[in-house]
């Protein structure tokens, strides 16, 4: 089940999404004055993490062999419009995750398999590098080499209210085949960026580490506990 902490997803990594939400570092010695406000402004909106590590439970297509174990399963919705990936909505927090597999070369390697995806969906392609906050590998599922790269994109000016984009990227490959899945989720409000934080940490240690492929015991449906024993055909 889930691990406490993300390995990935460090204070080092924290500061740096903090600070490329907010586009530059504040200076060491001065705290900045709160922004003013005219009297009797609202205050603005304050984030909410809006997704919870519980009733988790693993989600496939039929199209696709991958197995993902995603936190509230029964809250996220399947976007019908999509037709070359699987793509799951979880609206309560603005969170998305794409998966997709497919063949590739007998010596893929995770980085041919991102850059095949880049060219599928042009989002990819306008990350920045400054923007990577973290990466590592993975050997999940079994078989594979897994890339995985947090993103922070800033959504909004200095003058606006704090808007924020986390990505986590996942891309594996095994000979003959690679796969991805890509986690996305938004938040606006005052401490954005520490609830995008949190929830990439979130799908880092509850849903990355139990990535595998289905085999043939995932076909197979067990008889329901008590169910009569099957008799022979009478000849």
């Amino acid at each position: 089940m889930p691990r406490p902490a993300s390995s990935l997803l460090s204070l080092r990594a924290l500061s740096a999404l903090a600070v490329v939400a907010c586009g530059s570092p504040a200076p060491v010695a001065t705290v900045p004055p709160p922004p003013a406000t005219s009297p009797g402004a609202p205050a603005p909106p304050k984030a909410s993490l809006d997704i919870e590590a519980r009733d988790w439970g693993e989600v496939e297509s039929p199209e696709f062999p991958l197995i993902v174990l995603l936190p509230q399963a029964r809250a996220w919705e399947v976007d019908g419009g999509e037709q070359n990936w699987l793509l799951l909505n979880h609206a309560p927090s603005a969170s998305s995750v794409r998966i997709r597999v497919w063949r590739a070369g007998r010596r893929a390697r995770p980085e041919d398999c991102r850059e095949q995806a880049a060219l599928w969906l042009p989002a990819m392609r306008g990350l920045e590098d400054d923007q990577r906050i973290a990466d590592s590998r993975l050997s999940v599922p079994a078989g594979y080499v897994t890339q995985v790269e947090l993103y922070a994109v800033p959504l909004s000016a200095a003058d606006e209210v704090l808007e924020v984009e986390g990505r986590v990227q996942a891309f594996g490959a095994a000979p003959t085949r690679c796969f991805g899945v890509i986690f996305v989720t938004r938040a606006r409000g005052t401490g954005a960026d520490r609830v995008v934080a949190e929830r990439m940490g979130l799908w880092v240690d509850g849903s990355l580490p139990h990535l595998r492929m289905r085999g043939i015991a995932d076909r197979i449906q067990p008889e329901p506990l008590g169910a009569p024993p099957r008799r022979a055909p009478t000849p």
